[in-house]
């Protein structure tokens, strides 16, 4: 028992640190001094940002329940061999689905490029803007795929009675 606690506790420590760059705060640091971005440019840069960031930070804490959820259909599997082949192919795809609805949110927060970066590369506010539309609709991708793939889960978990 003391092992899969020790592990979700790690699993939070990676998702902690995973998102821990997310935001970035505007100090003299990280805001140019001399900025080729006008007032309203930065406005709406930072207005887009900041919805990027709470598309993601709404979806974020799934991420466990989608853990939890995946590893009660693998306990499933594995403890319950005499399965009739249409329930284990139902729990082998959900849990593939909520698998990659979870990787696809920590491969889109590795790949994501902080606004304040973009700014500090003097990329054009028309790229910028470009690029945060982007990943708007790809956040938005991400939280669709795990809002789905949880609830496909749940509903397979309340046709076959189970439990947490």
């Amino acid at each position: 028992m003391k092992v899969p606690l020790l592990l979700l506790i790690v699993a939070a420590g990676f998702m902690l640190q995973a998102c821990g760059g997310q935001r970035e705060e505007k100090t003299p640091e990280t805001t140019p001094a001399k900025s080729s971005y006008t007032q309203e440019q930065l406005l709406l840069q930072d207005s887009l940002w900041t919805g990027i960031m709470a598309v993601h930070d709404s979806v974020m804490p799934k991420t466990s329940e989608i853990n939890r959820m995946s590893q009660r259909f693998k306990k499933e599997l594995k403890e319950n061999p005499k399965l009739d082949a249409a329930t284990k192919s139902q729990l082998i795809t959900v849990l593939e689905f909520l698998e990659q609805s979870d990787a696809s949110m920590f491969d889109w927060m590795n790949n994501l490029k902080q606004i304040n970066n973009l700014r500090k590369a003097e990329m054009p506010h028309e790229e910028i803007i470009s690029y945060l539309l982007q990943e708007k609709t790809a956040i938005v991708k991400v939280r669709d795929a795990m809002l789905t793939s949880l609830d496909a889960g749940q509903k397979l978990m309340e046709q076959h009675k189970m439990k947490w």
